[in-house]
């Protein structure tokens, strides 16, 4: 249960902390919260179409649903590569996180092609992808040091 769990809670903080620092870093830059969630819907609609700044459901929903399946691959990734939380320090965990979220960003930017980018580029500049890529590693290391503090209070002794 424990790569699982950290898995699900580690998706969520990623998916949760990005989507927030994208909207904020969107809204920083002069533009609307919604914009960056609808660049990622780039790969439906190509580059042009994409980076809307109203919320509407033929960009916004495909970009929310993409966005967060793609945190909860990187939080699954994260769970699964690293060792079993409960062998972790809280240092080596937020290490680790931050260390996937890099793997992320090189992949995703580096590697893929194009239209398979997140499309945060699209819709901010180069400096809050950055910042939303660190986001994305503190959420996948503040759900990996929830799941193992859950973890350890289901132990026999734990913290019920």
């Amino acid at each position: 249960m424990s790569r699982a769990r950290t898995a699900l809670y580690s998706g969520a903080g990623a998916a949760l902390a990005s989507l927030a620092a994208i909207a904020l870093l969107s809204r920083l830059e002069g533009r609307s919260a919604a914009r960056p969630i609808n660049a990622t819907s780039h790969v439906l609609w190509g580059d042009e179409d994409a980076p809307r700044e109203r919320i509407d459901v033929a960009h916004t929903l495909p970009g929310l649903l993409i966005n967060i399946g793609s945190a909860f691959f990187w939080g699954t990734v994260f769970a699964f590569v690293s060792p079993p939380p409960a062998r972790q320090t809280a240092g080596g965990m937020i290490t680790r996180a931050f260390g996937t979220s890099l793997f992320a960003g090189a992949l995703d930017y580096g590697l893929v092609p194009r239209r398979l980018r997140p499309g945060w580029e699209l819709a901010l500049r180069a400096r809050s992808v950055a910042f939303a890529l660190a986001a994305m590693g503190a959420g996948l290391g503040a759900g990996g040091l929830l799941a193992r503090q859950d973890d350890a209070s289901a132990l026999p002794g734990g913290d019920e």
